[in-house]
């Protein structure tokens, strides 16, 4: 075989081994990805995560009903982690609700949940409420930084 027919050989084989490398590198990507993205949330469980306690729990889901209750929704929407819910957003869904209810009278029985989101843990306080006019219940979810990761009310 002659030095030039040597060469492309050469060539051709070294082709051929950086395109098998260069798939091996794609498919690690593409697999890794898969493998990330399938990952779910833990599912949710009763009580508070080990980085909670339940003082501080209580703590920061009054200082919420206490925003709710004074209608601040300024400052629920501030606490939202990811800034995905408004005061206006707030106001909408909530204004009527608590015109209906009247002036809040107390608090009734609290349950904790515990759970993750995007892989973030989160603490949930569950508190039965009432009002002049009926009854609620508020479903809080802090994050460990006390940034709020849902914030629900339900007439009950």
């Amino acid at each position: 075989m002659s030095t030039a027919q040597q060469k492309k050989v050469d060539n051709k084989t070294h082709r051929i081994i950086l395109a098998v490398i260069v798939i091996f590198a794609i498919l690690l990507v593409v697999v890794g990805s898969l493998q990330t993205c399938s990952q779910s949330d833990k599912a949710v469980e009763e009580g508070l995560p080990t980085w909670a306690e339940q003082t501080q729990i209580d703590a920061w889901t009054q200082e919420v009903i206490d925003d709710f209750n004074n209608r601040d929704y300024q400052a629920i929407a501030d606490r939202y982690a990811d800034g995905s819910v408004t005061a206006e957003q707030l106001s909408e869904n909530l204004s009527s609700i608590q015109d209906e209810l009247g002036a809040y009278t107390g608090m009734g029985t609290t349950q904790y949940l515990n759970g993750t989101s995007n892989g973030r843990p989160y603490a949930t306080d569950i508190s039965q409420v009432s009002f002049e006019n009926g009854e609620g219940e508020f479903r809080i979810s802090f994050f460990d930084d006390g940034s709020l990761a849902a914030f629900y009310f339900l007439r009950s």
